[in-house]
């Protein structure tokens, strides 16, 4: 069946929605009408969780592209049904399998330890390779490296100030610790000489440390990782550089215990603990020694 005309008008009336969104609706009319041959005040809850299992059963949807479609089928029919019609569907899709979270990082889509330095080394040009150590080796996520500022950085503490997600007053801002190596890297690039890599005299340099596209890093980061022979380097994101520092953070300091994974939390801007205890389990360090361990540094 044809997109109803109902349908159709309100796709081409959407206002004040962003591109990306108009774009999942019309896929998801487009998709979802081509299965069922009904009008929109026909429907029920029962088609539209016949059509997603439809989707992983005939069209072999994956666990994920399921659970996008659910979500845009709840967005949408909100547009078209009543309050009870949309209460019964929010309960039919919570009750839908979910995608284990984090996979990618248990397939090892991440830069292991022993070869960041190697990443970080084979970088197409000077520019690329500070960014790649702001990711891999201070744990920053990419926008945040292209937004560090020269004075943002504290070279006598060897510490910086990251101005992470959110907007205004709700901007999270946080101190991370780095190792001086990179950092004089980093600050050498600049053009800062041995004093003020040292601390020793103020930073004179202001304004942005890099000027590149975010696209630009993206896709030399698969390069890279495709140079270096990386399992998954097609799936590698400058994002994962940073579950790359987390790991490997973890790895360097099991014998610190808790105190280990509470500064990591620190230093990747986690709100909540749990979402960085995922690294516990990913790089092999049980989360009972580190407990274990960091009671033992209290008692000591």
């Amino acid at each position: 069946m044809k997109v109803p005309k109902q349908v159709s008008i309100f796709l081409n009336e959407l206002v004040g929605r962003s591109k990306k969104t108009i774009k999942n609706y019309e896929s998801f009319a487009q998709v979802f009408w081509s299965y069922i041959d009904k009008q929109v005040k026909e429907i029920t809850v029962k088609d539209i969780m016949k059509f997603l299992k439809w989707g992983v059963d005939k069209q072999g949807w994956k666990l994920s592209t399921m659970r996008q479609y659910a979500v845009l089928a709840q967005r949408f029919m909100s547009e078209f049904k009543d309050d009870a019609f949309m209460k019964d569907i929010k309960k039919e899709i919570r009750g839908l399998p979910r995608t284990r979270k984090y996979a990618s990082l248990y397939e090892g889509v991440y830069v292991p330890g022993d070869r960041i330095d190697e990443f970080i080394e084979k970088a197409p040009n000077e520019e690329l390779n500070i960014t790649y150590a702001m990711i891999l080796k201070w744990g920053l996520r990419l926008d945040e490296a292209l937004n560090m500022n020269y004075a943002d950085i504290n070279a006598k503490l060897a510490r910086i100030t990251v101005r992470g997600k959110g907007a205004g007053f709700e901007k999270k801002i946080r101190n991370v610790w780095v190792d001086r190596e990179s950092l004089g890297k980093v600050l050498g690039y600049g053009g800062c000489n041995g004093n003020e890599i040292s601390g020793s005299t103020p930073l004179r340099r202001k304004g942005k440390i890099i000027h590149i596209a975010a696209r630009t890093v993206e896709v030399n980061w698969k390069k890279t990782a495709r140079k270096l022979k990386l399992p998954h380097w097609k799936k590698l994101t400058p994002h994962d550089g940073r579950h790359s520092y987390a790991i490997d953070f973890l790895l360097k300091r099991k014998k610190e215990g808790m105190a280990a994974l509470t500064l990591l939390k620190n230093q990747l801007g986690h709100s909540d603990i749990n979402t960085t205890m995922i690294y516990v389990d990913i790089s092999g360090t049980e989360a009972r020694d580190i407990f274990d361990a960091g009671v033992k540094n209290e008692s000591s």
